[in-house]
């Protein structure tokens, strides 16, 4: 074991930016961002493999820069100061003779009797290693992405009742919703055991063996669980509630408790089907009574089927349009929140403040309380086509609610009450029109960083995100800046979704004048290098307007 004395210190550039485990697989230290290289987690990681895996930080959401130090104090503390001396995250624990970076992946503050003062283990982040145990209160949080470490959208938590929980929860709210998985059990001082032969159990206090497995030491081939994913449902299988109520009927029966009623139509004898025969005469010499009765009937008959087919058409386009939205609110329940309009009216106190006005909607600044405890900005959606109206909130719902990237705007709900409203995080700095041209000057460097944004947020959207995206409307106004000047991209209204192996699509022309690419004048497939022109118009008003 390499003992780590009281007063040493690392540096995020130089020699000492890490203590290594004895075998060197484990290093703790400075690591530098992936997505910004002259930025610095206080982390472990895996150091003789290539990726540098991380499974331990503790400065997630305050990366520091060059010039910032890691100390072992006099007292036994670990400190973590920025450039400016500030302390950014401390252990808090005093009375501490020696530290070390073990080769199981714990670095471990010691007391000078030998036992632990603290120790990485206890206070896990996103990763458990062989040989760590879980105790109850204990969260595991997941990642943003594999590049960004901050809160994601997935927690296991080891509650105080002894119940081991899977939930997911918003983000950035942080808003919980309810747990997916859990093992149901309860008692005091269970604990989530990860033993060395790579098996992971839930035990209950003072007891080793397991209470519960929850991964078995040896995995059987996958080969199985996708036969069974592609095999079609049991008959019977009634989950959630939904049966087959037509004929054939084929659900089957588990027991004698299941108890089902469906109500049929079904036709009384071959008499039920009257044919009727209107015979109309060639004849002239048919009485003129005969006549009028004959076109009183067909008329009436017709404007009667006219008013059936008219209703059916009205009420069938209700009916799907409820279907929709009742499917759009199932569809994004676990990554929004489906707001009522009296919510929304006592966020934005009446809808008060106007911050914003476009050709789809009015934009009001608000503040949400309790769960969320923030501020939002509501767009409501300007009716001028009702189908296109419609279309076009339907699509920023399903295109938005699933996407997660940090360059990408964040939709935290909509409601479908009075006129619809989408709900995102409120923006301080506006839109790139206004910060370009506010009269500030603003540098290089972040005018740079801004632009890398955008391309971020590009890429994820043409490359990376389950279905490619083409946003077909990129232009300064839509593009937003959080509080700390990150681009974001908004607006997807009319984006256009494509199918995994999809590259190009055929669609009517779309988009701002002025940002059009000449693709969508042509007749021809656009593919997402129409956004990459917009943005190619973006950067041109985006050099000249920061000049």
């Amino acid at each position: 074991m390499h003992n780590i004395s009281l007063g040493s210190t690392l540096n995020p550039e130089g020699p000492n930016r890490s203590w290594l485990s004895p075998s060197g697989d484990f290093a703790f230290g400075f690591q530098p961002l992936e997505t910004n290289s002259s930025l610095y987690l206080l982390a472990i990681w895996f150091d003789q493999i290539d990726e540098k895996f991380t499974v331990w930080y503790a400065n997630c959401t305050t990366a520091v820069s060059p010039g910032s130090s890691l100390q072992f104090t006099l007292n036994g503390t670990l400190c973590l100061r920025d450039s400016t001396g500030s302390e950014i995250w401390g252990s808090q624990i005093a009375g501490g003779a020696y530290a070390s970076m073990n080769d199981n992946g714990n670095f471990v503050v010691y007391g000078a009797d030998g036992s632990p003062t603290w120790q990485s283990f206890t206070t896990p982040t996103d990763t458990i290693l062989p040989s760590q145990e879980l105790v109850s209160g204990t969260i595991l949080h997941a990642r943003l992405m594999d590049t960004d470490c901050s809160n994601g959208w997935f927690i296991l938590s080891l509650e105080t009742n002894g119940n081991l929980t899977f939930y997911t929860v918003a983000v950035p709210t942080g808003f919980q919703y309810d747990s997916y998985w859990s093992t149901n059990t309860s008692g005091n001082g269970g604990k989530l055991v990860y033993d060395t032969n790579g098996t992971i159990y839930y035990a209950l206090e003072n007891m080793q063996h397991p209470t519960i497995d929850i991964l078995p030491a040896e995995m059987d081939s996958t080969d199985q669980y996708y036969h069974w994913a592609k095999l079609d449902p049991d008959v019977f299988d009634n989950s959630g509630h939904c049966w087959k109520k037509k004929l054939p009927l084929s659900n089957g029966n588990e027991g004698s408790e299941v108890q089902r009623t469906v109500y049929l139509k079904v036709p009384k004898d071959n008499h039920s089907q009257t044919l009727l025969n209107i015979e109309v005469s060639t004849k002239w010499k048919t009485n003129r009574k005969d006549w009028i009765l004959g076109g009183s009937i067909i008329i009436g008959s017709s404007v009667f089927l006219n008013f059936l087919f008219i209703s059916a058409h009205f009420l069938g386009a209700r009916f799907r349009a409820t279907r929709e939205k009742n499917h759009l609110r199932a569809w994004t329940r676990m990554m929004t929140r489906d707001f009522t309009y009296r919510e929304l009216e006592e966020a934005t106190n009446g809808f008060n403040e106007e911050v914003g006005r476009g050709t789809s909607g009015i934009v009001y600044k608000g503040y949400l309380h309790g769960e969320f405890d923030t501020s939002i900005a509501v767009k409501k959606i300007i009716h001028r086509i009702p189908q296109e109206t419609e279309k076009e909130f339907t699509m920023e719902v399903q295109t938005i609610g699933h996407t997660l990237h940090k360059n990408l705007v964040q939709l935290l709900g909509f409601c479908y009450e009075g006129s619809e409203s989408l709900v995102y995080p409120f923006m301080p700095n506006g839109c790139l029109t206004k910060f370009l041209f506010s009269g500030k000057r603003p540098s290089w460097d972040l005018r740079v960083d801004i632009a890398h944004g955008v391309a971020r947020g590009l890429l994820y959207l043409h490359e990376e995100c389950g279905k490619r995206i083409i946003h077909c409307d990129i232009k300064p106004e839509n593009i937003l800046l959080d509080d700390n000047f990150i681009a974001k991209i908004s607006d997807f209204g009319i984006a256009k979704l494509l199918k995994a192996e999809q590259t190009k699509t055929s669609t009517g022309i779309r988009g701002t004048r002025g940002y059009f690419a000449p693709e969508w004048f042509k007749n021809v497939r656009i593919s997402s290098k129409v956004d990459v022109y917009s943005f190619g118009i973006v950067l041109l008003e985006y050099a000249a307007g920061g000049m």
